[in-house]
């Protein structure tokens, strides 16, 4: 086992299958050891405690307003007395991590299917959570990775966020936004955390933040099947993520999302509403990757309802978002959100049911 006084010098970015390997100093010699993420999960489900979710901001001048939120997969309470959460800086040698929490209070337990939520002492409570740890020495920041570390200093996860150096997988999770300023594991909200594919770019989306701590309702491990068949996302592979059509100050915006492996070139798509074009794309988009596109002037209906229509530069329909009372077709459509509210696609998914696609 690893001792929680020792060095660690971490080498996340180079793997082999589903192992990670890193190398820890002593005092006096160092050994190599092999860290099998293929041990602790079942397909693409954790089944040890995982990071759930990191907000590093709170937007301009909230530099400090963060948390970060453990989740616990497993059929058992846990007890994670003296556990470490760290941080790494885009910029610092692999060895030079910074205790974010050095150890955990004695006593804290995660329930089963539950979280903890730990924060900093600037933290502004989000529907009225209050945070189970709390901390104010060290803060996350851009291009920040997060290591949570066991009490006997063995490593059992770790997120890498916009360009870090470190990560699990193909990359890292994507960069926050003033609008979704978290990065979240998926699915996400009451299905859980419970993904683990040890890639942080597919495991973690940006997201709203929805803070839970010890005493949130628990939820359910789900397995985290991505959109990605004709049931889901007809035709491609880029959806209509989520849209602001009645903005209460700046523009109107949609937001598309990609689910393929690979990039995909935009130049000639377009976004139109239910009577012509509003946007010509010219962007490529990455795998994975989002992209809002901002429409000049009030090109959506604000008043009643209205689509948002993606085509691709042959003019194929690849998806279609339809709200309020557009067509008359009340029943299949999303509502009609109140101004300065967008409409966020639930999930991912696309059931040609707007209602129950977006919230």
């Amino acid at each position: 086992m690893l001792k929680a006084d020792m060095k660690i010098t971490l080498r996340v970015t180079v793997f082999t299958g589903r192992f990670l390997m890193f190398t820890v100093l002593a005092v006096v010699s160092f050994a190599i050891f092999l860290f099998d993420r293929s041990s602790m999960a079942e397909g693409n489900l954790a089944n040890h405690i995982v990071i759930s979710e990191v907000r590093i901001d709170g937007g301009q001048g909230k530099a400090t307003d963060e948390f970060i939120e453990l989740y616990n997969p497993t059929d058992a309470d846990l007890d994670i007395s003296g556990w470490k959460i760290a941080k790494l800086t885009k910029s610092a040698a692999s060895n030079e991590y910074d205790n974010i929490v050095s150890s955990t209070p004695i006593g804290t337990v995660i329930k089963t299917k539950g979280h903890l939520l730990i924060a900093h002492f600037d933290y502004t409570s989000v529907d009225n959570l209050t945070p189970d740890i709390v901390y104010d020495d060290n803060s996350f920041s851009a291009n920040n990775t997060a290591l949570l570390f066991d009490g006997n200093g063995a490593m059992v996860d770790l997120v890498g966020w916009e360009e870090a150096k470190n990560f699990e997988g193909g990359g890292p999770a994507p960069t926050s936004t003033d609008a979704k300023p978290s990065i979240e594991r998926l699915p996400g909200g009451v299905n859980g955390n419970g993904a683990d594919s040890d890639n942080n770019n597919q495991d973690f989306i940006l997201a709203v933040s929805t803070p839970q701590n010890g005493a949130s309702a628990t939820t359910p491990v789900v397995d985290p099947e991505l959109p990605t068949d004709a049931a889901l996302v007809p035709n491609e592979s880029l959806i209509i993520n989520e849209f602001l059509p009645n903005p209460a100050t700046g523009t109107e915006w949609v937001e598309l999302y990609n689910f393929g492996s690979s990039t995909t070139e935009l130049a000639g798509w377009t976004l139109s509403d239910g009577i012509g074009v509003v946007a010509t794309l010219s962007s490529d988009i990455d795998a994975h990757g989002y992209l809002v596109v901002d429409l000049s002037g009030s090109q959506l209906n604000n008043i009643g309802g209205d689509a948002v229509i993606l085509k691709n530069a042959g003019g194929k329909e690849i998806d279609k978002a339809r709200y309020g009372d557009f067509e008359g077709v009340i029943a299949t459509n999303a509502p009609a959100p109140e101004k300065g509210n967008t409409l966020a696609r639930s999930n991912y998914t696309d059931t040609d049911n707007d209602k129950n696609d977006f919230a």
